[in-house]
């Protein structure tokens, strides 16, 4: 086993030992950061934090636009994740960065665990939404973005609870769609779907407009250990 070899934006290179360890895996995925998890024989659990662009008490100038269009990005993506190519993880955007960073990561991970010639290069994969002009006209597209999933829950759920008084009282229900249901079970079906549709109608317009760097320069990494 190797080293994994972790290049940063200032022009140095810091490098994470394996050539002695049990387990390697990576684990709080969010916009700012993640970690690397070694498991180290003898030596127990060490951690080592990467910054993907800067600190978080630093965040300035182009990083945290990156950071913003990430935001908006996985936010998108959430929405209508076959779409964009992913599996249904659910409506929680992190999970979605989750998915990127242990397809990419891992690759590096098993790369430098297989090779003692030299270490493994660290390089990385994330979505941003290309056409923001500013941090705060991201921030803003992501508060809109997020009030309107809030709405369309909030119609979803009421348009549920219609479908059962319906289906209790007259037999049926008719949803806006079109769409009839006759039972409990299909109330709660069609509501799912429903919501899905919604969604993806409202990340419809933006698709176009979210691409996929890889990132191969990480801002710093912090390392705990052991635990």
């Amino acid at each position: 086993m190797g080293a994994l070899r972790i290049n940063l934006t200032n022009g140095t290179s810091e490098f994470i030992d394996l050539s002695n360890v049990v387990s390697v895996a990576t684990k709080n995925h969010n916009y700012a950061e993640f970690t690397i998890e070694v498991d180290v024989v003898g030596t127990g659990m060490q951690e080592y934090v990467i910054y993907r662009y800067t600190t978080p008490d630093a965040i300035i100038g182009k990083d945290m636009i990156w950071i913003k269009m990430m935001e908006v990005a996985y936010v998108l993506i959430s929405l209508d994740p076959i779409e964009f190519g992913y599996p249904d993880l659910g409506g929680n955007p992190v999970s979605y960065i989750e998915y990127d960073d242990n397809k990419f990561l891992s690759s590096a991970i098993d790369s430098a665990l297989s090779s003692v010639a030299e270490p493994a290069v660290l390089e990385n994969r994330t979505a941003i939404y290309g056409m923001a002009a500013s941090p705060d006209d991201a921030t803003l597209l992501r508060q809109d973005l997020e009030t309107e999933i809030k709405v369309i829950d909030a119609q979803v759920t009421t348009l549920i609870a219609e479908c059962k008084a319906e289906v209790a009282g007259v037999g049926s229900y008719t949803w806006p769609d079109g769409y009839v249901c006759t039972s409990d079970e299909c109330c709660d079906a069609k509501g799912i779907s429903y919501n899905a549709d919604l969604k993806a109608e409202l990340a419809e317009p933006y698709v176009d407009d979210v691409k996929w760097r890889h990132q191969y320069l990480f801002a710093s990494v912090d390392s705990i250990g052991p635990k």
